[in-house]
C-alpha cells in the first residue's frame, strides 16, 4: 500500500467503475461497448499501468495506446473520458485520493491523445495492445 491509501484493490475498483461508465456513456459507449471488444485484456493492461504510475510497482509493461486507437483523435472524446474518470475516482473507495489520481489521469489522457493522433487506428491490434 502506498502512503496515499491507494492499493491494487482500490485501483481495480476504480478501473471497473470507469469501464462501466465508458460502456454506458452516450458518446464513448459505442466505442467501448462494441460487441467485438474484449475489455478484459485492456483492463489488465490499464491496471498494470495505473499500478506502475500510482504505486510505483513497475507493472506497466503493456501498450495502452493501442487500446485507445479506436477513439477519434478529437479532444472532446478525451475530455469526456476525463470527466468519467473523475466521477469514477470520486465514487471509488478513495475519495481523499480522487484529486491525485485525476491529476495523473489528465497527464495520461494528454499522452494517450497525442499518441492516438500519431498512431491512428490499428485494426491488427486488440484492446490490450496485443497483436491479434
Amino acid at each position: 500500500m502506498s502512503t496515499t491509501g491507494l492499493d491494487e484493490e482500490t485501483l481495480t475498483d476504480l478501473l471497473q467503475r470507469l469501464n462501466g461508465k465508458l460502456r454506458e456513456d452516450h458518446v464513448l459507449g459505442p466505442i467501448f461497448a462494441a460487441p467485438d471488444s474484449d475489455h478484459d485484456p485492456h483492463l489488465e493492461c490499464m491496471a498494470a499501468l495505473w499500478s506502475a504510475v500510482t504505486l510505483m510497482t513497475g507493472r506497466g509493461n503493456c501498450a495502452p495506446v493501442l487500446g485507445y486507437a479506436a477513439l477519434p483523435p478529437q479532444g472532446e472524446h478525451f475530455g469526456r473520458w476525463l470527466t468519467l474518470f473523475h466521477e469514477a475516482a470520486s465514487e471509488s473507495s478513495l475519495p481523499e485520493d480522487a484529486a491525485m489520481v485525476t491529476d495523473q489521469a489528465v497527464r495520461i489522457a494528454q499522452w494517450l491523445h497525442s499518441a492516438v493522433e500519431n498512431t491512428g487506428p490499428s485494426p491488427a491490434k486488440d484492446n490490450s495492445g496485443r497483436t491479434q
